[in-house]
């Protein structure tokens, strides 16, 4: 009898408490998810130390709020209350866990139809969902409050919501809002993911170390508390500038984050600066200090920047994994406004001095929501912008960067062996080094085997990229304003082989004008005007406060809004009559042979163009001489002068060979600096011209011969089919353009006739 008493009151007792709880107790609720278990809710309790009596069948027993076991008279024991309350707690979770399991099914599916019926989209969104959702109670209780579950609440009608695709990859793998917390929240995460591979050693490009979050959360611990004992404290104003002077390597990249952490604003100085770039750029920037790698030619970077300047200079901090003493040092970043500046890059400087380029944390941020998903591999270093943020983009999403060893220079060899070690699914490269691919045998097998191919910082010569289209690889490029990349062609359709026209994003199409250069040619230049989400600064008033790129486009023929990127504005080569050359295309040809390492077209100033060929590794022993060697690649000249203009054509006697050791001056993304070239090279330049000019001087011809010359020369070198020397020029196709570019050739025939 007293026993169904209980078991009675216990009925009513455990009723009660769940209506009771149902909704005061979700907080509780949705902070257990974090081990996986939602407890059985309980009613509210009674101050500590005060007891709750119960009385029935005139037999008394008490239980104090701490679950001590008490009797009364020896008859009722506590331990079977607990045992039932026990059982009810295990009956819940379970119903707990199989409410769950449906709910997320049922979220699954909703989400899957309304992102289309991609198979990888769809694994990857359940993947995301499912490990969002037992462990983040945010996340979970914005679902508990939300329609998103295909499951309406009683005050609820309409349908649930579609999800944005950015949303649901903030929510997988969290917020950023200054740069520190990429490596923080990777380094909270449960399960750790290796982010980043660096070369395990100097000598070798394909020998990986992986490092996860927690593991380079501890090495920039390290060198943050080494950095303050070199006196680096957080700083106590916002614009406190430290300059980082190293190759891309671990130290660097552990050393830059280091200082991000400290509060500082990192300027990544590129190692091919030389001390007089670098001074001019800590000068326009305001500042005093430089953390410097150890390899000789930084530190002769550095001798001629305290030559010019009186800076402070710090080398390098070296830290390492074994040491366990101080990976557990932390420091929070104190100033979290995603609009400061976090990083200043800085331009090639091809033109004149480099130019610093400020990035908020906010603009770094927004990077990670443009990344595909894939582990990546890139030469890039991290002073260059594409570099960085195809890293940052790899990192955010819990994949591995694999990065370049800086100090072993790329060959074919070299990067092949590297892509065979870490197997990426993304390449992200520039157009120099897919070349170096292509002209290696097992070079398109290598991009082949990725799923994407993407290359920034230069244009991809045309030939190049129509092969990697026919032979089956995934090509698409991408160009960036200083703060953010506009543009890209690796989002177009699968049927579309437009590989090398791009588009601008939706979000930037207002803001960007396509401006006619001339009323003669069909380029463009692009200026970006008020209101662009990138735009940090401005160097025209026409309109106001607009920012004239100097980068020139050609509109697709029959697709709107595809561009095509053909030139920097500085690049185009001017003729001594004023016709503008374009070199990208026909440099693209002619590097297109494998026995040709370079190409640089040159002639500013000059009657004709020029062009300096670089000679590849195996072509030394192949063609020693340069006539044997000139005879090999001329094909590919001749190729190039059928898709020039009349007046962009270059003949057989304006090409000057060079050795393969010969250097040509380059940008960090691999770019021939022009300036330099002609700099560097201007007595052999000006010797082609010169050696041209004698040999036409030497020419005496009568006049049958020297009409045979003409004709020889509209044909074969200038690309006019002229019928006979009787001919009406314009009836034959001469216009005013193609005429003065032949009577320049013609006034150089000192004596024509006997």
């Amino acid at each position: 009898m007293f026993v169904s008493s209980v078991v009675s009151k216990m009925k009513d007792f455990k009723s009660n408490a769940e209506l009771h709880t149902s909704k005061d107790v979700l907080k509780d609720s949705i902070s257990s998810m974090s081990s996986g278990i939602i407890d059985t809710a309980e009613p509210k309790a009674t101050p500590a130390g005060l007891p709750i009596s119960c009385s029935f069948l005139s037999r008394t027993f008490t239980v104090t709020s701490d679950r001590k076991r008490v009797s009364s008279g020896g008859l009722v024991e506590v331990p079977i209350i607990q045992a039932r309350r026990r059982g009810a707690c295990r009956r819940k979770r379970a119903r707990g866990r199989v409410n769950r399991e449906r709910q997320l099914r049922e979220y699954n599916e909703r989400l899957i139809a309304q992102n289309g019926q991609d198979e990888i989209k769809s694994q990857l969104l359940e993947r995301q969902n499912k490990s969002r959702w037992f462990w983040d109670e945010e996340y979970l209780a914005s679902k508990l409050n939300s329609g998103a579950w295909g499951i309406q609440r009683s005050d609820q009608t309409a349908p649930a919501a579609s999800f944005d695709t950015k949303n649901l990859l903030v929510r997988e793998f969290r917020q950023l809002q200054v740069l520190d917390d990429l490596i923080r929240l990777r380094a909270a995460d449960v399960v750790q993911h290796p982010i980043l591979a660096f070369p395990r050693s100097a000598n070798h490009a394909a020998a990986y170390d992986y490092h996860s979050g927690q593991a380079l959360n501890g090495l920039i611990s390290q060198a943050a508390a080494k950095l303050m004992d070199f006196g680096f404290q957080t700083p106590k104003q916002t614009r406190s500038i430290v300059a980082l002077l190293a190759l891309s390597d671990l130290d660097m990249v552990v050393t830059f984050f280091a200082l991000s952490r400290l509060g500082y604003i990192v300027m990544m100085l590129s190692p091919r600066l030389s001390g007089k770039a670098c001074v001019s750029l800590l000068e326009a920037v305001g500042c005093e200090t430089i953390v410097y790698g150890e390899t000789p030619g930084i530190r002769t970077t550095v001798g001629g920047i305290l030559q010019r300047r009186l800076v402070s200079c710090h080398s390098l901090p070296r830290c390492s994994l074994d040491n366990k003493s101080e990976a557990s040092f932390s420091i929070l970043c104190r100033d979290r406004n995603p609009d400061t500046p976090a990083v200043i890059l800085h331009s090639s400087g091809s033109t004149g001095p480099p130019k610093p380029l400020f990035l908020t944390h906010r603009a770094l941020m927004s990077y990670l929501l443009e990344g595909p998903g894939l582990t990546s591999f890139s030469p890039l270093p991290w002073y260059h912008l594409r570099g960085l943020s195809t890293a940052f983009q790899v990192m955010w999403m819990r994949k591995t960067a694999y990065m370049w060893n800086a100090i072993v220079p790329m060959t074919a060899e070299r990067v092949l062996t590297a892509l065979e070690e870490a197997r990426p699914e993304l390449i992200a490269a520039v157009p120099y080094m897919i070349q170096l691919l292509v002209d290696d045998p097992r070079g398109i097998a290598a991009l082949q085997n990725c799923t994407l191919v993407t290359y920034g910082g230069a244009a991809c010569p045309d030939e190049l990229g129509d092969r990697l289209i026919r032979e089956g690889v995934n090509l698409g490029g991408s160009f960036g304003l200083q703060a953010g990349i506009v543009a890209d062609s690796i989002s177009r359709p699968e049927d579309d082989s437009c590989w090398n026209y791009l588009q601008f994003f939706d979000s930037v199409r207002p803001y960007v004008w396509m401006k006619p250069i001339s009323e003669t040619e069909s380029l463009y230049e692009c200026v970006y005007l008020v209101g662009h989400p990138a735009l940090t600064t401005s160097n025209s008033d026409d309109p106001p406060g607009s920012f004239h790129s100097k980068d020139l486009f050609a509109p697709h023929p029959t697709i709107p809004e595809r561009w095509k990127f053909v030139a920097r504005l500085d690049d185009r080569i001017t003729l001594i009559n004023g016709e503008k050359v374009l070199p990208l295309s026909f440099e693209g040809y002619v590097k297109h042979h494998r026995l040709v390492h370079e190409a640089v077209v040159v002639g500013v100033g000059k009657a004709t163009p020029g062009l300096l060929v670089l000679r590849s590794e195996e072509a030394g022993a192949q063609y020693p001489t340069g006539e044997d060697y000139l005879n090999a690649v001329w094909p590919s000249i001749e190729e190039a002068n059928c898709h020039a203009d009349a007046f962009a054509q270059i003949s057989r006697g304006m090409v000057a060979i060079l050795p393969y050791t010969a250097n040509f001056p380059r940008t960090d993304n691999g770019s021939i600096v022009r300036a330099q070239v002609y700099q560097q090279y201007a007595e052999l330049i000006e010797t082609l011209y010169t050696a041209e000019a004698r040999a036409e001087a030497g020419l005496q011809l009568d006049l049958a011969e020297t009409q045979s010359h003409l004709l020889r020369l509209c044909w074969d070198n200038l690309g006019i089919s002229i019928s006979s020397v009787d001919a009406d020029l314009f009836p034959e196709g001469i216009d005013s353009q193609k005429a003065t570019h032949l009577c320049s050739r013609r006034n150089r025939l000192q004596r024509l006739w006997v």
